[in-house]
Formats: structure tokens, C-alpha cells, sequence
């Protein structure tokens, strides 16, 4: 009997929904019947199932004119509009952050589009006018849950405003209304009962902080008004901070709260303020008790540095005693000074019992440690630790004592967990550090280039059977440890029939050193550090059955594979990569070999990764990647004439010239991969060359979405 589609039952479809987007689900199925698009409604409207449900632009491959020109008229015009509570934008795969505001605000009626939505994520957004008036009227009418985390670059602007804009009254304009968003997330229009905030800075700036602060002179005028100065409905909390400066100020205002997650980037105390400022205040006896009484859950996650900053976290933890769960994931620097006492100690029972549990003890009934230390080789076993906690009479009567300790002597760390399930053993010592969280948690793991790695890649999908990303730490080029790493490649090409049949069946991703900035350095000319890169390189590149995301330091290593390592790299190891991101050299600054890397780009790409869809380029300074300056001879002599050259680069005719050869670059790129849609470069070009820009994309790319600015250009086709 052949059953059609249509008759299948709904738990079946349901299952078959979740493993579509969104966006295909409503293409494939949507106005088939009405059994369908009921079903399609019900799914949509979810709101349990947080990693899929709703409308969520996070996904590679999806196209401007797909996006706006059909699934915007399909569920505007339809009754999907009211089924939907739940949206997520994401900057990563495209720039769905600019359509925000087009698709949840309907200018002429002045209304929200979608008005039953309860649920709204965005991350990596750029934020506009429009937006936070957007978000401004969603948080005190419609909203529930908000998480915001702002683009690198949005911070940028944010700490500098009058640096990173072209246009100072409009950068001013966005620091007052971000501002003012900020006061009005914890104020009483505000209707939010779970909150995520995410705008930490990469640097140490003090500005950010103090942007982020509450305005002192809001409290006392409230005050004398008699007004209701505190979110009355916020009940849970997370939010990423540079320093609990913030957290003291925004404590006060809200008093219902139930779970407070707090992660500190940099360390506890990192703020304009002075030590004797931080002494005072530690010596007083406060407590939130009256403050946030209905408190329960409290979780802290940060790099405490000093003895200093562990007395502040004493106060802090002695502020909310009241809790009933607490959870402490703390982590030393990689270096502290010897006169330092607490770090130096033994971190067993002890140690957390005095250092990371409040002094006087109430309601607690969880609680939950991961300490990570930077120490000397440990005198005390680790079995000697483990069992101070079995002894402990703290512990010991709670029953906490499933403590599991690591001392890891390659990297000289010391891993102590209440909750890690899973300790692995390989032989030569090697031990990364990160992997042993539990194995069904773990989504991504670090790895170090060890001799011993291939014995943990043999066992990796036996061990990590969830993990979709690894990330090695192939540390910057001119650092490149080639003894170290040429053992490695022995050790591979010793056991190469075994490397062959290693098949990472869920590794979708690989990082090598995946922290990008604009100032990378010139290329690396050791020719003998570049062949043992390639080397390895090319064995990990070859080892996922499937790798769609290819995160790489610098785009010369892909050229030196092929030059070097093609005989190892798998044939077609690289074909089903959809998303790339690396550092290309400076086209006008580099050598006179680095200037023309750039020009391998278009041919490589589409010769090595014809599916491409998302294309991340970091630069130091211009968008094009086809260098169009002149040779300069080596030597000192060069370094004046590369800087006159790099001067006239803002006259009229340089502009022009650069948008010409820019928008063959783009037509290039788009020509050859037939499944692009997104192209981000982030660089730095002269304030002059942005309307150029803009004005040669949107004429040559008409049906797209493109953003340029001083520091990046967008393009979404």
C-alpha cells in the first residue's frame, strides 16, 4: 500500500520538520493543504524548543532575494505572522541584523508585523535608529525574552564613537540611544522576565564601562518622585561584563529576581576605580538579601588574578547567602606574582570552602565548582585531594564529595570539578585540558600539537561523539614550534594507513588559532616552517568526513598546502566547505610578494571550494584584494616611497582606480561560486572611499543588501 505524504501522522511530521530550516520547511510545504500549514503554525509557534523553533536567520546559504523577496511576502501575507513567538537574527551568515527592523515594524501602520512574538535573539547585530526604537517599544509591549549581543565592531563603536563613524553626530546620537535602551531594560516599562546581555569589549578600555553604568542621578531623582525605580518582572538574568562594577550598580534594580547568571571577561575587579576604593568596600558588611531577596540561583564564571580580587569575591558571595544554588567556574591568569598567597596554595577541599563559599551559609543546597589553575607541578597526589573532600565535614555532610581533580603537565594546569564525569588517559602524558567536561556536553575541544595527538584522533569519535568543532592552537606563525610539530608529522606519517582511515564523522568545523583582528603582521618566509604547516595542516584538513567551516589564521597556509602537502591533503577534502575565514596580507603596506597573495583568492576558492557560500576576509586596510601598487626595491629605502605611495591613495583618481579594480574583484568572486551569499570584509579604508563604495555596489549588485563602513563592508546577494 503506498502512503502519501500528507497522510502521515503528525508526531512523523514533526519530526520531519525539525530536521529542516525554517526557510525550507515553508518553501517545501507551505499551501499544500490546510492540514499542512496548520501543522506548519503549530511548529513554528514553539517556543520550548530553543534551538529550533521559530523564524531563524542563523543559517548558511540563505540568499537576500530568497529572504526578502519571498519568505518576508509569504509570512507577512499569511496567517504565519501571528503564529510566530520566537525570531533569531544572526549576523554571522548574512545581514538579516539589518532587516530587523523592516520585518518585525510595519512603518505604515505603525505596528509590530508579528504580535504574538514572546522571544527575540540577536546576536552579532549591528545596531541603528530604527532598531533600538524597535526594541525599545517590544521590551515595555511584547517581550519576554531578549538576548542582545552586539557585534565586535558595535563595541568599537560604543567605546569610541567620534573613531569609528564618519559621521560624529550620528555616532553620538547612537551612545545616547544605546544608553538609554540599557536604563530602559532594568527600569518599570520594562516587561522582560529572562534577559541575556552580552557587550563585552575585547580591550581594557574604561569607556565601555562606563557606558554601560546607570545613570547615578536616575536613582536620587526617582527617589524624591516616589516613583518605582526596578524592573518588576525580570526574573532571570545572564549577562557578559568586563568587570562586576556593573552588576553592583544594577543590583538595585532588580529585586525579583531569580537566577543571576554572571560571566566577567577580563577579571572581577577590571574598572576605573582604585584599590583603596575596592578596600573599603570589601570591608563592609553588605548583604542583597533586602536587595534581591527572591534569589535562588547565582552562577559565576571569571579570571580572578590576585589575592585582592579573591577578598572581593568573598564579599560578593557573602552578599547573596541567601541562595539556594550556586555555581563557581574560576580560572587564574597564566602568570601571577609570587607574593600572591591564595593561588599558591593547595586548591583541594580547603581552599574552596574558604575561598569560594559565602561565610555564613543558609539555604544552599547545589553547589557546583570548576577551578582552573596555573600552578607548579602538584606535591599533593591527586588522589590526596580528591579525598580532603571525603573528610571534609562541609562535604562530607552534604555528600559533595564526587570531586574530580587533573593536573595536566604539559600546559601546567590544575583542573578541579564538582561535576566532570569523564577523565581520559592517553600515553606520552598528553592531556588536553578542555575535553574532559563531559563527553555528551562537549561541543567543541581544543587541541595542542603534541606528539601524541594521533592517539587521541583515533579515539576522537568514540570519545566525542557531539563534537561538531576543533580548535587547534596552531599559536601565531612567527611563534610556530617546527621541532615540536616536525614530530609530530613523523608520528603521523609512521602510523599514515591508520591517519588514512580515520573518518571524524560529526567534525563539521576546524579552527587553527581562530582569534582574528586587522593587524596581522607580514607573511611568514621560513620555507621550512611553511612545509611542516602544510604538512600537518593538510593531514587534520583531511580527516572530517565532511567539513563545511574552515576558520584559518592566514590564507598563504591554504596556498602552501597545495604547494607543499597536496600529495597528503585528501582529494576533495576541502570541496564541501560552505564557510571560510582567514587574514589576508595588506595590499598596499605588505611585501612586494605579500601585496599579490590576494590575487590567488578567486582562482583557489573556486578550484578548492566550489560550495562556498560565506566568505569572512579580515584585512589591515583595504577592501580589494587585488593589490594595484607598483614593486618597491628592498631595504630601508622602500619603507618612504611605500609610505608616499600609501598617501596619495585618497586623491580622486586613486578612488576611482580602487573602485574599478574592487568591483571586479566582487564580480569575480560572485562569477565563480555559484552558491555565494555572503561576503564580510573587515578592514580599513579612508572615510572618502565609503560612498564609493556603497554607490559601485549597489549599482553593480542591485538585488542585494550591502553595509560599507570605515572598518567593513557587508555584501548579502
Amino acid at each position: 500500500m503506498i502512503s502519501r505524504f500528507e497522510s502521515l501522522p503528525n508526531e512523523i511530521l514533526f519530526i520531519i520538520f525539525c530536521n529542516m530550516s525554517w526557510s525550507e520547511l515553508l518553501i517545501c510545504f507551505w499551501s499544500l493543504n490546510k492540514r499542512l500549514d496548520l501543522l506548519i503554525c503549530s511548529f513554528l509557534s514553539r517556543i520550548n524548543n530553543k534551538e529550533n523553533s521559530g523564524v531563524v536567520f542563523i543559517q548558511p546559504g540563505l540568499s537576500f532575494k530568497q529572504c526578502h523577496s519571498t519568505l518576508f511576502p509569504l509570512i507577512c501575507q499569511s496567517s504565519l505572522s501571528s503564529s510566530i513567538r520566537r525570531m533569531h537574527f544572526d549576523g554571522t551568515y548574512s545581514n538579516s541584523c539589518e532587516l530587523i527592523n523592516e520585518w518585525l515594524f510595519d512603518n505604515k501602520r505603525k505596528s509590530i508585523r508579528f504580535s504574538n512574538i514572546k522571544s527575540l535573539i540577536l546576536t552579532r547585530c549591528l545596531l541603528v535608529k530604527s532598531l533600538i526604537d524597535t526594541l525599545l517599544f517590544l521590551i515595555k509591549h511584547q517581550l519576554d525574552e531578549l538576548t542582545l549581543i552586539l557585534d565586535k565592531d558595535m563595541t568599537q563603536v560604543l567605546r569610541y564613537p567620534y573613531e569609528s563613524s564618519n559621521m560624529e553626530f550620528e555616532a553620538g546620537e547612537l551612545v545616547a540611544m544605546f544608553k538609554e535602551l540599557i536604563e530602559e531594560l532594568f527600569s518599570d516599562k520594562c516587561r522582560l522576565t529572562s534577559l541575556k546581555l552580552d557587550i563585552v569589549c575585547d580591550d581594557y578600555s574604561s569607556h565601555f564601562c562606563q557606558c554601560l553604568k546607570l545613570r547615578n542621578d536616575i536613582h536620587s531623582d526617582l527617589i524624591l518622585n516616589s516613583k518605582q525605580i526596578y524592573c518588576p518582572n525580570l526574573r532571570c538574568l545572564h549577562i557578559h561584563i568586563n568587570g562586576t562594577f556593573f552588576l553592583e550598580n544594577l543590583i538595585q534594580y532588580v529585586p525579583l529576581l531569580e537566577q543571576l547568571i554572571v560571566v566577567s571577561r577580563f577579571s572581577l575587579i577590571y574598572c576605573p576605580r582604585s584599590t583603596s576604593d575596592i578596600k573599603t568596600l570589601i570591608e563592609t558588611n553588605g548583604n542583597w538579601f533586602k536587595k534581591v531577596s527572591k534569589l535562588k540561583c547565582f552562577t559565576l564564571k571569571s579570571v580572578v588574578s590576585n589575592d585582592l580580587e579573591f577578598a572581593y569575591l568573598k564579599w560578593l558571595l557573602n552578599n547573596v547567602n541567601h541562595i539556594e544554588q550556586l555555581h563557581i567556574h574560576l580560572q587564574s591568569k597564566d602568570y601571577f606574582k609570587r607574593d600572591e598567597i591564595i593561588w599558591n596554595s593547595i586548591i583541594d577541599a580547603n581552599f574552596v570552602y574558604k575561598y569560594c563559599l559565602p561565610d555564613e551559609i543558609i539555604n544552599l543546597r547545589q553547589f557546583h565548582f570548576y577551578i582552573i589553575s596555573k600552578c607548579k607541578p602538584l606535591k599533593n597526589t591527586n588522589d590526596e585531594i580528591i579525598h580532603s573532600f571525603k573528610i571534609h565535614p562541609f562535604f562530607l555532610n552534604r555528600q559533595w564529595t564526587n570531586v574530580k581533580c587533573f593536573f595536566d603537565p604539559i600546559m601546567s594546569y590544575q583542573y578541579l570539578s564538582s561535576s566532570l564525569t569523564y577523565k581520559m588517559k592517553f600515553n606520552d602524558g598528553f592531556m588536553q585540558i578542555p575535553l574532559w567536561i563531559s563527553q555528551s556536553n562537549t561541543r567543541y575541544v581544543w587541541i595542542d600539537l603534541h606528539p601524541s595527538l594521533h592517539l587521541f584522533l583515533e579515539q576522537f569519535n568514540e570519545l566525542f561523539p557531539n563534537v561538531f568543532c576543533i580548535k587547534v592552537a596552531m599559536r601565531h606563525y612567527a611563534y610556530f614550534d617546527i621541532t615540536k610539530s616536525s614530530s609530530l608529522i613523523m608520528s603521523f606519517e609512521i602510523r599514515k594507513c591508520r591517519l588514512t582511515n580515520i573518518q571524524l564523522r560529526n567534525v563539521t568545523r576546524l579552527d587553527f588559532n581562530p582569534y582574528f583582528h586587522r593587524g596581522l603582521g607580514n607573511t611568514d618566509e621560513s620555507i621550512d616552517r611553511n612545509k611542516v604547516r602544510a604538512k600537518l595542516l593538510a593531514h587534520l584538513i583531511s580527516m572530517p568526513v565532511q567539513l563545511k567551516d574552515l576558520r584559518i589564521e592566514l590564507f598563504e597556509w591554504l596556498l602552501h598546502i597545495i604547494q607543499y602537502a597536496s600529495d597528503i591533503l585528501r582529494k576533495d577534502a576541502l570541496n564541501t566547505v560552505e564557510y571560510a575565514e582567514f587574514y589576508i596580507p595588506s595590499c598596499h603596506r605588505a611585501t612586494n610578494e605579500g601585496i599579490h597573495i590576494g590575487k590567488n583568492l578567486v582562482p583557489f576558492l573556486s578550484t578548492y571550494m566550489p560550495q562556498l557560500q560565506t566568505l569572512r576576509l579580515w584585512r589591515s586596510d583595504d577592501f580589494p584584494w587585488t593589490s594595484i601598487r607598483p614593486n618597491f626595491k628592498g631595504g630601508f629605502t622602500s619603507a618612504p616611497l611605500i609610505q608616499r605611495w600609501y598617501k596619495s591613495l585618497q586623491t580622486r583618481e586613486s578612488i576611482d582606480e580602487h573602485v574599478s579594480v574592487f568591483e571586479e574583484d566582487l564580480n569575480e568572486l560572485v562569477k565563480q561560486l555559484k552558491e555565494f551569499v555572503f561576503l564580510e570584509i573587515l578592514g580599513e579604508i579612508h572615510v572618502e572611499k565609503v560612498e564609493p563604495y556603497r554607490a559601485m555596489v549597489q549599482r553593480h549588485f542591485p538585488y542585494s543588501r550591502c553595509n560599507v563602513e570605515v572598518s567593513r563592508l557587508r555584501l548579502w546577494l
